[in-house]
């Protein structure tokens, strides 16, 4: 519900429901892709991300003793198979700090909670065995600030400009981009509590754009600064900075693009790195026996790889293309069944097809459905008359993409010559 006051005085409201169809997105990612409940795809997620490290770390380990003669030769004028080697060799090593730090932080999103939650019971067992409070993670003054909290709401709040010069006494530095306050109901509650995020360019940030910082909504005073930049304890500090490392909240829109550059750059790394180790176990195969088909298992490692990849990028084309004709963007229902069912369809048609067409037809899919968002998407914002440079960079981008897929089959038919 959004409120406000007309020139006349008189009050104003309006309901509004964003779209979840970016929300989803958010999850999809965070879940990697598998439709499970949240902290078993998490965990899933997080086992995937250290795997993920190993290979990285093994895959140069493997390239250190061709690294001097090979690192720089891209070679043009031989071979499909040895151009996209080289051009992998090349990528995957100037990337390598990048995708490193990617895989460690989303490790530490999946797995610090349960960290916290062994630490914490090890140190209070350890507490009432007299080894003393100074051990815990959590400060000694969290009692206070729980009892502190529960009373908030006794008094009248402070108007919301009271409040922000407060907290600035409080906080130099930090600026507020949102209060939310939450009524607290039920037994033994009663009263407001406030949530404050902003931002402080000197410091990393626990969310993607955003610190925190609970307040008392009576007095102004902190009661929690457990995610406030430059008021953070020396271990959630820590914790705070993996997570901008994984957001790339920090050197503002540079740092974002570069974050992008390189994740594409990652999305290629693990399509050749897959369609190379393919090939050479094909060779391998087709050199120990007389056979010239290839197993079960390659032809399933590779109708997985070509669905995964391909349906990936068709269901999330789709839902930028559904999403302007959906009531209010889309729900999150919505969502999932058209994301799912367009990757499924792309799986279907992978281990449906054959190997001459499972390719061009997959990657012409994804590429047709990715050109079409650029169009709907510019024509939506111009007759709804909310055209923004969000919604110009997804055209931009998918127009690109869509573009390089349908070139990528016109030129090579999408096939690594073995």
């Amino acid at each position: 519900m959004l409120a406000a006051l007309s020139p006349d005085g008189q009050l104003v409201t309006a309901a509004r429901r964003p779209s979840e169809i970016p929300f989803f997105i958010d999850l999809l990612h965070e879940q990697v892709g598998l439709p499970l409940p949240h902290t078993m795809a998490r965990y899933f997620m997080g086992c995937v991300a250290l795997a993920y490290f190993l290979a990285l770390v093994s895959g140069i380990i493997a390239f250190l003793p061709a690294l001097k003669k090979m690192l720089f030769a891209v070679r043009l004028n031989t071979g499909a198979r040895k151009v996209w080697l080289d051009l992998h060799n090349l990528l995957g090593f100037f990337s390598l700090p990048f995708h490193c730090v990617i895989a460690l932080t989303a490790a530490v999103f999946a797995f610090h909670e349960p960290v916290f939650i062994v630490q914490g019971k090890l140190f209070q067992s350890m507490q009432s065995v007299g080894q003393g409070p100074a051990h815990g993670h959590k400060s000694p003054e969290n009692s206070k600030t729980r009892n502190e909290m529960a009373l908030v709401g006794k008094e009248m709040p402070l108007s919301p400009s009271l409040l922000l010069a407060t907290l600035q006494q409080q906080a130099p530095g930090f600026v507020a981009d949102t209060l939310e306050y939450t009524a607290q109901r039920g037994k033994g509650k009663g009263g407001l509590t406030l949530g404050v995020a902003g931002h402080d360019a000197r410091y990393p940030m626990r969310g993607a754009t955003n610190g925190f910082v609970m307040v008392d909504p009576a007095s102004g005073k902190i009661l929690s600064a457990d995610y406030l930049p430059g008021h953070q304890s020396g271990g959630l500090a820590v914790l705070t900075a993996f997570f901008a490392l994984h957001f790339g909240s920090y050197g503002g829109l540079p740092v974002r693009w570069g974050y992008y550059c390189l994740g594409v750059g990652g999305a290629f790394l693990f399509y050749t790195g897959n369609r190379l180790w393919i090939l050479a176990r094909l060779r391998r195969e087709h050199s120990a026996t007389t056979l010239s088909r290839q197993t079960r298992g390659t032809w399933v490692l590779s109708c997985l790889m070509t669905g995964c990849i391909t349906g990936c990028m068709t269901g999330i084309a789709l839902l930028f293309l559904c999403a302007p004709f959906l009531p209010l963007g889309g729900t999150y229902g919505q969502a999932s069944v058209l994301y799912y069912a367009a990757f499924v369809l792309c799986m279907a048609l992978a281990f449906s097809l054959g190997e001459r067409l499972r390719e061009p037809m997959l990657f012409c899919l994804a590429g047709l459905v990715n050109v079409a968002v650029a169009p709907v998407l510019l024509v939506s914002a111009l007759f709804t008359g909310s055209v923004t440079l969000t919604g110009l960079c997804i055209a931009a981008i998918t127009l690109l993409l869509g573009a390089f897929l349908l070139y990528s089959v016109k030129r090579s038919g999408c096939r690594i010559a073995v």
